[in-house]
């Protein structure tokens, strides 16, 4: 949704405003990862975290995530057509209904779960429940905040909450048990107190409370399930693992560090290329996609249209080089230093065998996932549908039987599988035929394979 302001900074053409845009980037879909990366390492610096508060920020990343990222495909089809309809009204009422869904949603799973697990005072539930529906909230507004197009007040806001909670651990002479969990909360509140200030300031125009971006759930009634499948593919093999060889690092929180710390690992070792990809989609790539679609809306002559095709095609095929490239530049640096992080981490010798199938594993993910994110551009739903709810199928299955004996194996053999299936569905070939016959221009709607307009055959 940010694409705008990235292209904007990418047509200087200089690296300084390439490392920017990147920089920014990286913020507006990574950032809750990288507070709570931050604070783990920081925190456990210059103190002792406690087990609770490590195991209430796993889970609130992890859920957060889930319940958040599975309404990411549809909020991010609703914000693009009101963007395309010039509609800001709805934006913004969609904004108060998602975060007041979302709040909703999150306070109720974190009092049910310790309403099972009763054994904490009741400052520590605030807390925790506060955390989780804080990352929660914060995942569901930088999606509405990157429409404004102020990546840098974004990441100002960011940064300012994690100064603050750094300063307040460090110089706040309290004394309580959870103090590290308070402060985090503290800067959580205030970067959701920015980032909502940001969205007032420019999306404001109205003070109705819709849920206009559910109603999309009657045309694209696949996008909600694509979400919720993709985000729930990534974590069901860790749930598991934490049923089968979990153990219980505090009253109710079951882990499996053993498994959970590889995964993690390898995952920031993959941000580049993830990041790169979606920079390229949202810049060059929906650059060329309007230009196709305002060529064939307008009726423009099929050589100007065969022109925007090859462009788009073109764009595409660079975004995935650039995947691809930095995808094995990862792959290479993490098989170069897994000796090296099992040292420095003073992890099990297990570590190196689970963390090759999870550099495997989340090197395919990316790939499945920007195959993902085409096909959802191409608005092949039904294939995007299919390839997500393969891979969390294959990714419960395999886990259940190896989780215990090769553990990593099923995440990578199921995304791998799941990317090879949206490559071989995948045809934007078909692009062409299946956008025009959705045009009023009197073109006869019937099935065709490889079709091309008679212009462009001869």
């Amino acid at each position: 949704m940010a694409g705008k302001s990235f292209d904007l900074l990418f047509s200087r053409n200089n690296l300084f405003s390439d490392v920017l845009a990147f920089f920014y980037s990286t913020f507006v879909y990574f950032a809750p990862w990288l507070v709570v990366l931050f604070y783990i390492i920081w925190s456990s610096r210059w103190f002792s975290p406690s087990p609770f508060f490590l195991s209430v920020l796993s889970y609130s990343l992890i859920f957060s995530m889930i319940i958040a990222g599975g309404m990411s495909f549809l909020i991010s089809r609703f914000l693009a057509n009101c963007i395309y309809s010039r509609d800001q009204r709805k934006i913004y009422e969609s904004y108060i209904g998602a975060v007041l869904l979302v709040f909703s949603v999150s306070l109720v799973i974190g009092l049910i779960f310790f309403a099972v697990n009763n054994q904490y005072s009741l400052v520590q539930k605030i807390l925790a429940c506060y955390t989780f529906v804080g990352f929660s909230l914060v995942w569901i507004l930088m999606q509405f905040a990157s429409v404004t197009e102020k990546e840098s007040l974004a990441v100002l806001a960011f940064a300012g909450g994690i100064v603050v909670s750094v300063l307040l651990a460090r110089f706040w002479d309290i004394s309580m048990e959870e103090k590290l969990l308070l402060t985090l909360d503290i800067g959580i509140g205030l970067i959701i107190f920015m980032l909502n200030f940001l969205i007032l300031s420019y999306l404001r125009s109205s003070i109705r409370i819709g849920f206009d971006f559910l109603l999309l759930t009657r045309k694209h009634p696949q996008l909600l399930f694509i979400g919720y499948f993709y985000y729930l593919s990534i974590w069901i093999d860790n749930f598991i693992a934490w049923k089968v060889k979990g153990i219980e690092i505090a009253p109710g929180f079951f882990m499996s560090p053993e498994y959970d710390i590889p995964k993690f690992m390898a995952s920031l070792f993959f941000i580049p290329s993830l990041v790169v990809f979606n920079l390229s989609m949202e810049t060059v790539f929906q650059r060329n996609y309007k230009g196709l679609m305002q060529s064939i809306v307008s009726d423009k002559p099929m050589r100007v249209i065969s022109e925007n095709l090859k462009k788009l095609s073109l764009s595409l095929r660079h975004a995935f080089s650039n995947m691809f490239a930095l995808n094995m530049v990862a792959m290479i640096s993490c098989f170069l230093l897994r000796d090296s992080l099992r040292l420095w981490f003073n992890l099990s010798e297990s570590f190196n065998r689970i963390f090759v199938w999870d550099v495997v594993g989340v090197s395919m993910n990316i790939a499945f996932m920007s195959l993902l994110v085409a096909s959802l551009h191409f608005e092949y739903y039904g294939i995007a549908l299919e390839g997500t709810a393969l891979v969390l199928t294959s990714n419960m299955i395999l886990s259940v039987f190896f989780i215990e004996n090769i553990p990593g194996l099923s995440f990578a053999v199921a995304f791998s599988g799941g990317f090879l299936y949206l490559l071989l569905r995948f045809k934007s070939k078909d692009f062409l035929y299946e956008v025009y016959t959705k045009q009023p221009l009197g073109l006869e709607k019937v099935k065709k394979t490889s079709w091309k307009p008679k212009e462009m055959i001869r």
